[in-house]
């Protein structure tokens, strides 16, 4: 059952009611004074008026009417007010669902674009950097290596390997050339491979060498790889030369007119 409250304007009323209830029971209270007077009626002051207790009768009996009929209506009222008002629903599974997946969508575009202009911000100082880096080592790592091989430095000369020294050897045209005492002897052999052999960037020695009676000229290596190696330069022939030994291999060579023992070496760079 719906709880009656009397707001301002139902007190009011219920106010003007009673005021009038009052009015009505004077008005008939004079009423039956004046027709008392009219018909002679004397009253008993010491006799209870009947009509004045039944007066006050009615006045209760019409003010509980009257407030039973303001309950009532505000009951009605109320329940009405209440029926009228919109049903409450409760919105917090669907709010706190539409905010988990807002959260959600929110925050991985959130670290999408951050890494994504984390990953720009640190691309172009991390290119520049590595790219100098990667030149500074380069060009480094090539000026050694040119420097090794004589790649554009002009006149720079290095040791070969034993391997590099037989493919010079070949390719040099030297050894073709003819023999001649006064004209073209072994001084001139040793001194054309020793020019070729700079040209090309590559370490060789000016050997001479006395016999007894005699002396001779040759060309060594020093190769990286297995050491010192003498080469005879009109046949490039490896030969050993050793003091106190022959110079010519007598399996390869026939003994000559003159005394070939080693007896000192001395090499030229």
């Amino acid at each position: 059952m719906a709880q009656s409250h009397l707001n301002k304007a139902e007190q009011t009323s219920l106010s003007n009611c009673i005021s009038r209830s009052e009015n009505l029971s004077r008005e008939h209270a004079q009423t039956q004074s004046h027709n008392s007077q009219d018909f002679g009626i004397q009253k008993n002051p010491n006799q209870p008026n009947a009509k004045k207790r039944n007066t006050q009768k009615l006045l209760s009996a019409a003010i509980a009417m009257l407030l039973l009929t303001v309950v009532a209506t505000s009951g009605v009222i109320t329940t009405n007010s209440n029926k009228s008002e919109d049903p409450k629903i409760d919105f917090a599974p669907e709010y706190n669902a539409g905010y988990d997946a807002g959260f959600a969508n929110g925050k991985n575009a959130g670290i999408q674009e951050g890494f994504a202009n984390r990953t720009q911000l640190e691309h172009q100082p991390g290119y520049i950097e590595g790219n100098f880096s990667g030149y500074a080592q380069g060009l480094t790592s090539g000026y050694l290596k040119g420097l090794i091989d004589g790649a554009g430095t002009g006149y720079t000369i290095r040791d070969p390997s034993y391997q590099e020294m037989l493919d010079f050897l070949a390719q040099d045209k030297t050894d073709e050339s003819q023999y001649d005492v006064n004209d073209y002897n072994c001084y001139d052999f040793t001194r054309d491979v020793c020019n070729n052999a700079s040209a090309a960037g590559i370490r060789i020695g000016d050997v001479y060498i006395e016999f007894p009676d005699s002396a001779h000229a040759l060309i060594c290596f020093n190769t990286t790889d297995r050491g010192l190696a003498f080469v005879e330069p009109q046949n490039d022939q490896i030969v050993t030369l050793e003091i106190g030994q022959p110079y010519f291999d007598r399996t390869l060579f026939k003994t000559p007119e003159y005394d070939d023992t080693v007896v000192s070496i001395g090499i030229i760079w």
